[in-house]
C-alpha cells in the first residue's frame, strides 16, 4: 500500500494532476506513517520479548543455581547423617564390647569368689569335722583312762588344736567362707578382742561348750563365763540364746 500510493503520487504528479496526486501522497505518508509505527511496535515487541527471554534465562540460572546449592546441601546433610550414623554405630559397638568385657571380668571375678568360698566352707567343714573327731576322740580316751591318772586327765583336758598361727589360719578360711559374719560382730562389738572372735566363730559352726573347751584348751567353766560375757557385751537378756543370735547376725 505504500509502494502503490507513492506510485499513484509520481503518476498524477507527473500528468499535472495536483489534487490527486496530494491526496495520494496523503496517503502515501500515511500508510508510511503506519508502517513505521508498526515496525517500531516491533522492534519495542523484541525488545521487550529479549528482556523477558534474558530475564527468563536469568531466572532459569537462580533456579538452576538454587537447585545445585540445594543438592549440595542435601549430599552435604546426608554425607553427615552417614558419618554421624557411623561415628554412632562404632561408640555404640565399642560400649557394647566394653560391656562384655566388664560383664565377662565380673562373672570371671565372681566364679573366683564363689570358687574361694566354697574352698573356705569345705576347709571349714573339714576342720569341724575334724574338732568333732578329735572330741570324740577325748570323749573315748577319757572313758577308758584310768580316773586316778590324774597327770593324762588334765592333758586331755587342755587338749589345744587352735595355736595362735592356726587361729589366724583358720580365721582366714573362716572369712573366705562367711564373709558377712565377722563385719556384722565388729559392727555388734566395735573393741572385739581375739578371745572374743575365737568364741563367737566356734558358736556359729554350732561346736558344743565341750568341744569348744578342747579346741581353745580351756574348762568348760571358762568357756560358760565366756558365753555370759559375750552376751553382755551383745545387749541380750538372759532368756536370749548366744547361739541363736550369733546364728542368726547375718
Amino acid at each position: 500500500m505504500v509502494t502503490a500510493s507513492k506510485g499513484m503520487a509520481d503518476v498524477y504528479r507527473l500528468t499535472n494532476r495536483t489534487d490527486s496526486a496530494f491526496r495520494y501522497y496523503s496517503l502515501y505518508h500515511q500508510h508510511q506513517d503506519t508502517l513505521t509505527a508498526q515496525i517500531n511496535r516491533g522492534k519495542l515487541s523484541a525488545i521487550n520479548a529479549k528482556i523477558a527471554f534474558d530475564d527468563a534465562q536469568s531466572n532459569l540460572e537462580k533456579a538452576n543455581n538454587v537447585i545445585s546449592n540445594q543438592k549440595q546441601t542435601r549430599n552435604f546433610i546426608l554425607a553427615g547423617i552417614v558419618l554421624l550414623t557411623i561415628i554412632a554405630l562404632l561408640f555404640y559397638n565399642r560400649k557394647m564390647l566394653q560391656q562384655k568385657h566388664l560383664a565377662e571380668e565380673t562373672a570371671r571375678k565372681q566364679r573366683l569368689v564363689e570358687q574361694e568360698a566354697e574352698r573356705a566352707k569345705t576347709q571349714i567343714s573339714s576342720f569341724r569335722a575334724n574338732i568333732i573327731e578329735k572330741d570324740n576322740l577325748i570323749q573315748r580316751l577319757q572313758q577308758q583312762i584310768n580316773v586316778e591318772n590324774e597327770q593324762v586327765n588334765k592333758s586331755l583336758l587342755n587338749y589345744t588344736l587352735i595355736t595362735d598361727t592356726e587361729w589366724e589360719k583358720f580365721r582366714l578360711e573362716f572369712f573366705m567362707a562367711y564373709p558377712l559374719f565377722l563385719p556384722a560382730l565388729q559392727e555388734k562389738i566395735p573393741a572385739i578382742n581375739p578371745a572374743e572372735e575365737r568364741l563367737a566363730t566356734l558358736l556359729y559352726l554350732k561346736l558344743s561348750t565341750n568341744q569348744i573347751a578342747n579346741t581353745l584348751g580351756i574348762s568348760k567353766d571358762s568357756v560358760g563365763r565366756s558365753k555370759r560375757r559375750l552376751k553382755q557385751r551383745l545387749n541380750l537378756s538372759t532368756e536370749d540364746l548366744l547361739e541363736e543370735y550369733l546364728s542368726k547376725l547375718v
